[in-house]
């Protein structure tokens, strides 16, 4: 059996309300085709504020919250390109309890790179999330518990979250953060950090690949620290921000469209001055009430000012 590049999941929800109709979700191009397909639905009760533990091998997962459903409804698709593989894709949830809800891929340590589990889960807003996979995507839309995403290779895609994001992937994978109110925390081996429509903290480290955040509106109380080893760092801030600037870059410039009263020092006006102008920064946007940490060993940082809007 084939599958379409569109996968529609549909939950009854004829136990939220006797006149809700029936709630479909469509993802497009998210999971691969393969020649073999079987498919699971189950669903759990969870208490409000409960944790969902997904621990996939080879696989994706996609999570969304659903403001009426009370309980986590899961449908697990098992794909492979041999009939004989299927056998070996497997999950548990063994050891589950309503306050904290944990489910695991089980499969054959030798046929793993044969096939994939793909986890599409709706649960309830306030849910904390805990998210692994080994090889796959991990997406997150519209969650108020806390989130923790974990890829050891592949993307992490995190929308309109309400509580901390700490997305990591471990060797290779890009992460992207969209929207999110609270305190932000990522970090990549190898791929990009972004960032947009930042409201709180962020804290961002990448090994090799560039970090780009964008604020909606700089908090007073927060901080933003963003360590790039080989990558370019840009960080866009609004017009009437304040902000404390510490930038250094070893093998980069360091431009900025925002006016910065750099903090006084004593120096020859000589070439190797010069050229630490345009590596070191030290000053004050504004008032400088946050703290902001730019690093960047082999990279350029810029600092971009928004128009409001």
């Amino acid at each position: 059996m084939n599958t379409k590049n569109s996968l529609r999941i549909v939950f009854m929800c004829s136990t939220l309300t006797t006149s809700c109709a029936m709630q479909a979700f469509s993802f497009k191009d998210m999971f691969a085709s393969e020649a073999f397909e079987e498919v699971a639905h189950k669903k759990y009760t969870i208490e409000p504020g409960g944790t969902l533990n997904v621990d996939n091998t080879h696989g994706n997962i996609y999570v969304k919250s659903h403001w009426k459903s009370q309980d986590v409804h899961m449908k697990v698709v098992k794909k492979s390109s041999k009939q004989e593989t299927m056998g070996n894709l497997d999950f548990n949830d063994h050891g589950s309890t309503p306050d904290n809800v944990a489910i695991k891929t089980t499969t054959n340590e030798k046929q793993r790179k044969k096939g994939s589990v793909d986890y599409l889960l709706i649960v309830p807003e306030t849910v904390s999330l805990n998210l692994s996979t080994q090889k796959g995507d991990i997406v997150v839309k519209k969650t108020s518990g806390p989130v923790s995403a974990t890829a050891v290779t592949g993307n992490i895609q995190v929308y309109s979250a309400q509580n901390t994001v700490h997305a990591t992937t471990e060797k290779k994978g890009d992460i992207t953060v969209d929207q999110a109110a609270g305190t932000i925390l990522a970090n990549t081996n190898r791929g990009n950090i972004t960032v947009n429509q930042a409201q709180s903290t962020v804290r961002a480290t990448s090994q090799k690949g560039h970090i780009n955040v964008v604020y909606t509106q700089l908090p007073a109380v927060g901080s933003v620290d963003l360590q790039s080893d080989s990558g370019q760092i840009t960080l866009t801030l609004p017009e009437q921000s304040s902000a404390y600037i510490k930038g250094k870059t070893s093998r980069g410039t360091i431009t900025s469209q925002h006016l910065i009263t750099m903090k006084p020092r004593t120096t020859k006006l000589d070439k190797q001055a010069w050229n630490l102008m345009k590596k070191e920064v030290e000053g004050t946007i504004g008032e400088g009430k946050a703290l902001v940490t730019l690093n960047s060993t082999r990279g350029s940082i810029k600092i971009i000012e928004s128009a409001v809007s």
